[in-house]
């Protein structure tokens, strides 16, 4: 493993013991999200800059928001470490919110992070055509596939809506993918139709990436990291990285081996640690690309971070659901 990403996965788990420490009651996840957002941003915790946003969020949001639950975590990290005025951009985000609901979109967890993605990614001038678009993205998507589209959905239709393709181009390529994946072996899932929706970013032609795909499946299989069907958008950040995706794939291999490696990361289970190996990999890859201007800025903004923010929101609301689940069963 090179130096570089070594040096980040100390940090990484680091900042997470330390926060474990400092907040011993909050969902164990939401931690391991904030430590990674910190490490990937390069930015130093600073704890009363971090309260003084979860503060905010709950003075400024509903009594029953889910910005009053511990997602508040993950959304905090995301905008401090991507604007200069955080309470002003989330403000901002609940403006976004209101417009998504508005235009028919269900107020879920899922949501937090689409308002997130559409800030990131559009002026305020665009956000109710990029709204208008994304809506009808998912129509799309539901009439195709009505039992897996559902709100988790949210964050990705934003960032497909983003693309100069018409909406019917952008389903009909996505739909493409999801049937010949399943048909290389591929399971149909939540999953499937998440990688599907990635591969729809990547300039290429369908067989060429559906074979990049399984080549990366197998590699890591071979190599002891199985890639279950709920976390097929692992594959998918790799193939965005194009010619660098096989190369990217075996520090990936090497990530993971180094976090099960830890006390604090081997219990997390095999699932969460490829998730947290691929998006520290892969957005060491996409920062090299921007600094050797091998990518666009606009790629950039709708592929890699945005897209494991919205995995990311998946594992957050699956984690947040159980957890209300136990606790209800608990009551009785």
């Amino acid at each position: 493993m090179e130096d570089r990403l070594k040096l980040k996965l100390d940090k990484m788990i680091s900042l997470y013991e330390y926060l474990r420490k400092e907040y011993k009651w909050n969902d164990d996840f939401m931690l391991r999200f904030t430590a990674f957002i910190y490490t990937v941003h390069d930015r130093a915790f600073d704890r009363e800059q971090f309260d003084e946003m979860i503060e905010h969020m709950k003075t400024a949001s509903a009594r029953f928001s889910h910005y009053r639950s511990d997602q508040a975590f993950s959304i905090a990290a995301l905008l401090i470490n991507k604007y200069d005025n955080p309470k002003e951009a989330f403000n901002k985000q609940l403006k976004i919110e209101e417009r998504l609901r508005t235009s028919g979109f269900k107020k879920s967890s899922y949501l937090c992070i689409a308002s997130y993605a559409l800030m990131l990614t559009a002026k305020e001038e665009d956000w109710n055509e990029r709204i208008e678009r994304a809506a009808e993205i998912y129509k799309g998507m539901k009439k195709d596939h009505f039992w897996l589209t559902g709100v988790d959905d949210y964050p990705v239709v934003i960032l497909l809506a983003a693309s100069p393709e018409s909406s019917k181009n952008i389903t009909n390529n996505m739909e493409e993918c999801f049937n010949k994946l399943h048909e290389a072996g591929f399971s149909k899932s939540n999953g499937l139709q998440f990688l599907s929706q990635i591969l729809t970013f990547v300039p290429k032609p369908t067989e060429d990436k559906i074979k990049a795909c399984k080549d990366v499946f197998h590699y890591l299989k071979d190599n002891k990291v199985k890639i279950y069907y709920s976390y097929y958008g692992v594959i998918g950040f790799l193939e965005v990285l194009g010619d660098e995706t096989m190369k990217a794939a075996e520090e990936v291999v090497e990530v993971y081996e180094y976090l099960r490696a830890n006390k604090d990361f081997r219990w997390l289970g095999n699932d969460m640690n490829v998730l947290m190996a691929t998006s520290l990999v892969c957005n060491e890859y996409v920062q090299n690309k921007v600094e050797e201007q091998a990518l666009e800025e606009g790629l950039i903004a709708t592929s890699i971070e945005t897209l494991i923010a919205a995995q990311t929101a998946a594992i957050i609301a699956a984690t947040t659901a159980a957890t209300a689940a136990i606790t209800s069963s608990a009551q009785y």
